[in-house]
Formats: structure tokens, sequence, C-alpha cells
């Protein structure tokens, strides 16, 4: 038995996009929680990266895919 085209691998896994559902049955509370979470988490990786972030960031605005 084949695979249907819409059931075909899109290539390989970690190349493959990730698409991140968010339940429209959560309560105000549920999304200010992930929320929170999701801002402490960037918060934590800008304390521990912001160096390498900027630079990073800088390289992008100066190459010419982002101009």
């Amino acid at each position: 038995m084949s695979k249907s085209p819409q059931t075909r691998p899109l290539g390989p896994a970690h190349l493959r996009p990730i698409t991140i559902e968010i339940p429209t049955t959560w309560s105000p509370e549920q999304a200010l929680a992930v929320y929170e979470l999701l801002d402490d988490l960037r918060e934590k990786i800008w304390d521990r990266y912001h160096h390498t972030l900027q630079d990073l960031l800088q390289q992008q605005l100066q190459s010419p895919r982002h101009r």
C-alpha cells in the first residue's frame, strides 16, 4: 500500500517545521500561566546568552538577505 501525498514525510525530521496548536479551551488563568512561563524562559535565556544573542542579531541585521 503506497502512502498518499498528504501522509508522505516532508524531509528529515530535524528540518520539518514545528506546529504548536494552542487550545481554544484554555481558561484565562491557564493562558496567563503559559504566557508567564514563556516570559520567564525568555528572560532566563537572555540572562545566560545575551552577549551571544546580541552578536548574532547584529550579524543578521547586517546580512544582505535582511535588507
